[in-house]
This record gives structure tokens, sequence and C-alpha cells, in this order.
């Protein structure tokens, strides 16, 4: 799933030292979903089928910054749900032509709600050339229920295929400390820890996510009006797994209970570049 957002954003000084800022979210949003057909029960080899689409959404998001001493700030923000409707289509990459008759290709629908967000954070600046934030995250990825694809026209009897989600929702923590070198350079550092929303009922290789450990580390070059950032992170996944019964339809008879069950590690390697100019 790919996601672009514009999100325009007007700020309001209340009094000097208590700031509000609220926007609008214009969410792009394009996305491809794929799995393999096991028709292993008839003889037949394994086919592919794939829904690509995309939807435009809208959403909003408000903050409030306060100043409570001239060293420490706090500040909040939340970003409301967006419910998306996704348009697309479905499509079949079959090994017989002998299922072309029952799995044509077709137009189709996925619902999808993105979580709602809320933020806070604690910004201290009192042990120059340090600097210090502390924040959490809440996540409410309670709203995705389930995975839903509507279609045009029913395959084998069924014109809809939910596979259960039932996510919850996740906070995470996390901690940064900027070392200021002079007024062209500072150097960064941070450690986060997120909690997972998938239960072990719903687990899948789709989206193997877990608990995980986030270390990071980066570089600020200031020039003039130009601020230039290069941060590298490493990401590990705590190990899961699964041991369920998931399967996107088990009423078509097509995709044996219990596959894809085993251990999933994962880590990560991410590397951030930014160029600010201010005006």
């Amino acid at each position: 799933m790919k996601t672009y957002n514009i999100n325009p954003v007007i700020s309001l000084q209340i009094t000097a030292d208590i700031s509000l800022a609220g926007g609008l979210n214009i969410l792009y949003l394009g996305t491809t979903l794929q799995k393999k057909l096991n028709f292993s029960l008839f003889g037949l080899p394994d086919s592919n089928q794939k829904f690509k689409g995309d939807v435009m959404g809208f959403g909003c998001n408000f903050g409030v910054l306060v100043d409570l001493t001239k060293d420490l700030s706090i500040g909040t923000s939340y970003r409301n749900r967006i419910k998306v409707d996704i348009d697309g289509s479905l499509t079949n990459n079959l090994q017989s032509p002998l299922l072309s008759g029952s799995f044509p290709n077709k137009n189709g629908k996925v619902e999808l709600t993105l979580p709602a967000q809320f933020h806070f954070g604690v910004f201290y600046k009192g042990l120059d050339p340090f600097t210090f934030e502390i924040a959490m995250r809440w996540e409410d990825w309670s709203s995705y229920k389930e995975l839903k694809l509507y279609m045009e026209q029913s395959v084998v009897g069924y014109n809809k295929l939910i596979t259960p989600k039932n996510w919850k929702y996740t906070y995470s923590f996390n901690i940064g400390v900027k070392y200021k070198i002079n007024e062209t350079i500072a150097f960064l550092a941070g450690y986060l820890y997120s909690g997972n929303p998938v239960p072990d009922s719903t687990f899948e290789p789709s989206i193997p996510d877990a608990n995980t450990h986030l270390l990071t580390a980066g570089i600020l070059v200031k020039k003039k009006d130009f601020n230039f950032d290069i941060s590298y992170a490493y990401q590990k996944l705590q190990n899961r797994k699964k041991n369920n019964a998931i399967d996107d339809n088990p009423f078509d008879g097509f995709n044996a209970n219990y596959s894809a069950n085993g251990t999933y590690k994962s880590d990560i390697h991410m590397i951030g570049l930014s160029l600010t100019y201010k005006f």
C-alpha cells in the first residue's frame, strides 16, 4: 500500500506560551493485494490472484503546543480515522484453462479504515548543548476488524472475501537527544519501542508485525536558511509464531487451514535524507 498525504495546516499563537494548529488531510491511497489460489485438491497447479485499486480520502488533524518554561514545552496532536472504499480490478493469472470460466477477471472494492492517532511529547533544552525529547503515540488499529473484498461478479458462488483481522490499539514510546557541536552541526540519536496491533489469532505472513525496537542516529547541518539531515535507523522485530487457521475464505475449499504456520523473524535498515528551506 502506498499513500501520499497532503496536509495544509493553519497555526495560531493564542498567547506567548500557547499555540494551536489544525489542518486537512488529503490522502491518495493505492494498493495491491496478491495471493495464491491453491488448486492442489483438483490436481492442478497454484494460480495467482491480484487486486489493484486506488482512492482519495479526507481527514483532519489538530494540535496544541504549550511552553511551560523557557526550557520546557509539551505538545499533543490528534489525527482522525480515514475510511475509504478502494475501487479496482481483480485479475486471476490461472495456470489451467479449465478454471477460466469459474474465475473470471472482474471489478471489485476493498473497504479500509486507517486508524486514528494521538501523540504526546515533552521537550527540554535546559542542559545546553543537549536537548531532549520524550514522546508517546497511541494508534487505534482496532478500526481494522476485517479485510473485505467485494466483487461485482461471484466466484464459485461467492461475491465477497472477508478475512478476519481483529487488530487492537497500540502504544509506542520514544526518547531522543540532540548534541549541538556548533551553530552549523548537531548529532542526533534516539530509541523507540512499539507494540504491535496484530493478535496471535489473526497473525499471518502478509503483515508479519511484532513488538519492535528501533535505534536511530543522524547528523543535522545548518547553512543559512537551509537544513540538511541524514539519518540511519535499525529496527528489530521480535520473533513471532503463527499457529492459527487464518484463511481469506475458509468456505471456498481452495486454501488449506493452518497454512504458513511457523516462526517469523524480521529486521529493517532505513536511511533518511531531508532538505529544509526556511523563509
